[in-house]
């Protein structure tokens, strides 16, 4: 899914005392502040690539494992233009 301003939302199942806990984490990103520096990339590859084009994409479908979401932290936190956002909500 390539980057067009809207939110990429992604859910992540957390496994806590044998019973399913669902937790909500929205990745939004703002096209206009976005430079295609691929920093978000070096730390959540998995979530954010750059195209052949220098455009940046979010795969579409993936899940933020509990595992993975310190990464993406890293990565919207790295954004040298504040362009990544992370919203972690309850459901």
């Amino acid at each position: 899914m390539a980057v067009n301003g809207a939110a990429m939302c992604v859910q992540s199942v957390i496994h806590s005392r044998g019973r399913r806990e669902y937790s909500m984490a929205r990745i939004s990103v703002d096209a206009t502040k976005c430079a295609y520096l691929g920093v978000c990339e070096s730390l959540a590859a998995k979530y954010f690539q750059l195209d052949d084009r220098g455009e940046l994409v979010l795969p579409a479908g993936y899940e933020v494992d509990s595992a993975d979401l310190d990464d993406v932290r890293e990565a919207v936190l790295g954004c040298p233009t504040e362009a990544l956002s992370l919203d972690e909500g309850q459901a």
